[in-house]
């Protein structure tokens, strides 16, 4: 205990002290009633403190959020002190990787960005092909001399957060199956974004890697263009046999729902006035349907001639989206990885296939179109081509 003595108009006495590092203390208020205690604890991160006795408050106005106390007389509080037991834990985090490869016809050119987070520092090794040229090797924006040990880049971290940037080229001509250079790390990675692009001059036909990545949705709309043509095969009216639909639904895959369906809309109308007496409309009306078909039958061609050029002279469209993927560039996501990165894979071929395919389906197309343009005529005509010659005569 400790005498304190006040002077006259003596509001305050302070004093510091200091006890032995104990695995257990109580607090006890003193049993008068001329004082008021008010007890506050502020510990170090270092140790776990577990509290019996009175419960203290925490005062929202204060700038730390810590206990305190106003025990009333003889309230007493307990409290156990315990250091956590140290554990083993990693002095080095990659906490995001992103890669890029993309593809030429003779090189691929190939780049990794790595966010790391070192307690220690110290080496650093990023695993590379042994036929890889390393371009350049720079940290937090400083080039590095290029140091290399079997088939490792070795780089000098520091202590705490940092980038570190590597760049190589690797001369190999482009497979049908693409894939990303294998690279080797010291630790597991985490955030790790692959991205993959291919040249114009290919036709990705399919792409495989982690769940959040690119899919080929071309398949499915081939399917369902392969059920539709059977839907639209079946009604007595149909203008087209199941498999002149196939062919003619592939083709419109290229282009937008609207353009595709007025050239189907186009065929089934010529189909249904085939059928129709002109008798059975009034002049004017009749006239309204035949010039609608003038029309229709321009919207269609001028359709059918630009699905022909696009697959001739531009890209084909494999409805490629997922995790921002589009066209040519597919890019993929993975939480973790492994000290070995994963390789997502891409299937493609020349371009040329493609437009050998589109032109075949062009020459058909043009004999086809031919022969519903003379079955649409005698169904334009059928019974009459104009009302409003009979009504002026009448």
């Amino acid at each position: 205990s400790i005498d304190v003595t006040l002077a006259a108009n003596a509001e305050s006495f302070a004093w510091d002290s200091e006890l032995p590092a104990l695995p257990e203390m109580q607090l006890l208020a003193a049993a008068s009633p001329q004082s008021v205690e008010r007890w506050s604890l502020v510990t170090s991160p270092v140790w776990n403190v577990a509290m019996s006795g009175a419960g203290p408050v925490y005062e929202a106005d204060a700038a730390e959020l810590i206990p305190v106390w106003y025990p009333w007389p003889g309230e007493q509080v307990t409290l156990s002190f315990e250091r956590p037991q140290a554990v083993d834990g990693k002095t080095l985090t990659i906490r995001g990787l992103s890669r890029t490869d993309e593809f030429a016809t003779r090189r691929r050119s190939s780049s990794i960005d790595l966010r790391l987070e070192s307690s220690l520092g110290g080496e650093f090794f990023v695993g590379l092909p042994e036929t890889a040229t390393v371009r350049a090797v720079e940290l937090e924006g400083r080039s590095l001399p290029v140091r290399r040990e079997a088939g490792r880049v070795l780089v000098g971290l520091q202590p705490g957060r940092q980038q570190l940037t590597l760049a190589w080229t690797t001369d190999e001509p482009l497979a049908q199956q693409t894939t990303f250079d294998p690279v080797e790390l010291p630790v597991e990675a985490a955030n790790v974004t692959s991205q993959m692009q291919l040249p114009e001059s290919r036709w990705i036909l399919w792409a495989s890697g982690p769940l959040r990545g690119p899919a080929v949705r071309f398949w499915a709309v081939l399917a369902l263009a392969v059920v539709l043509a059977g839907g639209l095969s079946r009604p007595q009216l149909s203008p087209l046999k199941f498999h002149e639909w196939v062919l003619l639904l592939i083709g419109l895959t290229q282009i937008s729902v609207i353009p595709a369906a007025a050239v189907v809309g186009w065929l089934y109308l010529l189909a249904w006035r085939g059928q129709k007496d002109p008798q059975s409309f009034g002049w004017f009306s009749f006239d309204v349907l035949q010039l609608f078909l003038v029309v229709l039958t321009i919207v269609s061609l001028v359709t059918l001639v630009v699905v022909v050029s696009r697959g001739l002279l531009g890209t084909p469209e494999m409805f490629i989206t997922g995790n921002g993927s589009a066209g040519s560039q597919l890019i993929w996501f993975s939480p973790a990885e492994g000290r070995e990165l994963g390789q997502p894979w891409a299937f493609s071929i020349s371009i040329w296939y493609y437009r050998l395919l589109m032109l075949l389906w062009g020459l058909w197309l043009a004999n086809a179109v031919i022969r519903w343009l003379m079955a649409g005529w005698q169904q334009f005509t059928a019974g009459a081509g104009w009302r409003w010659r009979s009504r002026i005569a009448v």
